[in-house]
């Protein structure tokens, strides 16, 4: 699916599909048919539906089998991609019974084709109209849509679903004057910043009302009640959409100034700049642009004053006089990346170092530290590398509040620099800041979370009959080995128990391939896998910080907190030796 949508992405035919791997896609669903107990809801239903002869009408439904329905629905004039609105129409009015006839034809809405406005369907249930109703109400995209039950008058299906065509639609369709506009027809309305954040907090509370309901009817075991919970979390599930797809708003409400400002701060440094945006139609939780409006400032006047040089050491070194800063927005499924280059000097560790010491910084532990560990100096409190203040900086404020901003969201900022050449100041947040699915693991008695998106696969593992070699203990998968760490070994002073241990923990039964298709991979031992939760996010303070590499907080529907394991922090906890 991931290389499909990458080749769709790029414009190019996406791959085919290998025909082994639809053969063993349906010989699984096969097998967890083979081991589903007997359907315990709506025996009825199951027990007449293969009775009903394929070329039956409506009106001659034999006894005993649901009554005929004709759904007469009409799709909004915004409706965007009519063909797949209409094909995922047909597909949920299947839900209510059995399809007899359509208008236009099955085939049609199948093939993505249909590029009107009307549909209409003639289906075989036992649902009641108030029913259906209810259900149609999650039909998304339509203007309006005509229920009505079948005549006991034995007629073809096509002499009915004409006769269904007749006043309603026309009506619907040319409304007099002073009817009530159509749903397609009503223009914007305004809405308080706060009513929008009441109704995310309130749908978050129903999202964690769900996962509470959902434990107790699997204690309980009762099959009425399972259900009902599951139509329960089906609605938290739509209405939790539909609020977040108010909540998100393009990127450019954050970028839209960043020119200007440039322009203002590169002429009081007496500077040519060059300034790009990329990707500024990306959505981007509402709350996200608001918090992250100061940190973005605070990184472009540190590109322009620290890194863009003036005209003659740029003539010196051979660049162009004028500069370039770029920033780039990207969103993958669960995070997004805003990245702030430019073609500036770049940061020199030496520098830095000399610096710390005049400012009487403790920097002794970096005498032999990495570039990479030496450059986070820049985020010490009250650091700065101006010995003069000036109109754009020198204060000493800044970076550090940026981080500060960056892991109050749930996220961190990164930095790469190349001496000469320039400078990137990675950003990566999650998608909202709002509801975030996670993976439950337990791991020495204690309940911690990963984020679904970053897990690839859950593995049962067998303990090795032979001692591993330390950090060299490996996973055999099916075209590849990768490093298999306990993850309760990654928490304060038992970090080296990665690099000493040789055989796997008592009770670690159970490994999450945590990584990206075609990118560096690790497995985390764990005891097991406690199930996958649907929690409202929220930030994690300093002191939990400092703990380990948590990412975030939540608490789950019976009151428990939750931890919610930062996986780029985590992957940072590993020995250098794994790290590479």
């Amino acid at each position: 699916f991931r290389s499909q949508v990458d080749a769709l992405s790029a414009d190019q035919n996406p791959p085919p599909i290998s025909e082994p791997l639809l053969a063993d896609v349906e010989q699984q669903i096969r097998n967890l048919k083979r081991r589903l107990p007997a359907p315990q809801v709506e025996p009825a239903a199951k027990a007449t539906e293969p009775q009903a002869p394929a070329a039956i009408t409506a009106g001659d439904s034999p006894e005993g089998t649901g009554a005929g329905v004709t759904l007469v629905a009409t799709l909004d004039e915004s409706c965007q991609a009519p063909g797949v609105r209409a094909f995922l129409l047909f597909r949920q009015v299947g839900k209510l019974g059995r399809v007899l006839s359509t208008e236009p034809s099955e085939e049609i809405l199948r093939s993505g084709t249909f590029q009107e406005r009307v549909i209409r369907f003639v289906v075989e249930t036992d649902q009641d109209l108030a029913q259906i109703e209810k259900e149609s109400e999650a039909f998304a995209e339509l203007e309006s849509i005509e229920i009505s039950r079948q005549e006991a008058a034995a007629k073809p299906v096509e002499a009915e679903v004409a006769a269904s065509e007749s006043v309603p639609a026309a009506e619907k369709t040319s409304a007099p004057e002073g009817a009530p506009a159509p749903r397609a027809a009503a223009a914007t309305v305004r809405v308080q910043t706060e009513l929008l954040d009441f109704f995310v907090d309130s749908v978050g509370e129903l999202v964690t009302l769900r996962s509470h309901f959902e434990d107790i009817a699997e204690r309980m075991g009762i099959p009425a009640m399972r259900e009902g919970v599951r139509r329960f979390g089906k609605v938290v599930r739509k209405l939790h959409d539909r609020v977040m797809e108010v909540r998100m708003v393009p990127a450019s409400l954050l970028t839209q100034r960043l020119p200007r400002v440039c322009r203002d701060l590169a002429r009081a440094s007496n500077k040519r700049i060059h300034f790009e945006v990329e990707g500024e139609k990306v959505e981007l939780d509402r709350a996200l642009i608001e918090a992250l409006d100061t940190p973005m400032l605070h990184l472009l006047r540190n590109a322009v004053d620290h890194g863009i040089e003036s005209h003659a050491e740029r003539l010196a070194a051979g660049k162009p006089a004028e500069g370039n800063i770029q920033l780039k927005v990207r969103r993958g499924s669960d995070r997004v990346t805003m990245v702030l280059s430019d073609d500036g000097k770049g940061i020199d560790p030496e520098e830095l170092l000399r610096r710390a010491r005049e400012k009487d910084i403790a920097v002794d532990h970096l005498e032999h530290a990495r570039p990479e560990e030496i450059i986070e100096l820049i985020f010490h409190p009250g650091f700065s590398t101006r010995k003069e203040i000036s109109e754009v900086s020198g204060r000493g404020v800044g970076m550090d509040a940026v981080r500060k901003v960056l892991e109050g969201l749930g996220g961190r900022v990164t930095v790469q620099s190349r001496p000469g050449q320039g400078s990137s100041f990675v950003l990566d947040l999650p998608l909202t800041l709002a509801i975030q699915p996670v993976l439950l693991v337990d791991v020495a008695d204690h309940l911690l979370a990963l984020p679904a998106a970053r897990v690839m696969k859950v593995l049962t593992l067998e303990t090795p009959k032979e001692p591993g070699q330390g950090a060299n203990r490996r996973l055999q998968l099916e075209d590849r080995s990768v490093a298999l760490v306990e993850l309760a070994t990654l928490f304060g002073d038992r970090l080296n128990a990665v690099v000493e241990g040789s055989e796997l923990a008592t009770g670690v039964a159970e490994a999450i391939l945590i990584g990206d298709e075609g990118q560096a991979q690790i497995a985390l031992g764990v005891n097991r896998v406690a199930g996958h939760r649907e929690v409202v996010l929220k930030g994690v303070g300093s002191m939990l910080k400092k703990l380990g590499p948590f990412g975030g907080t939540a608490v789950l529907g019976d009151g428990r907190p939750l931890l919610i394991l930062d996986v780029d922090a985590l992957v940072e906890s590993l020995p250098q030796n794994l790290q590479e």
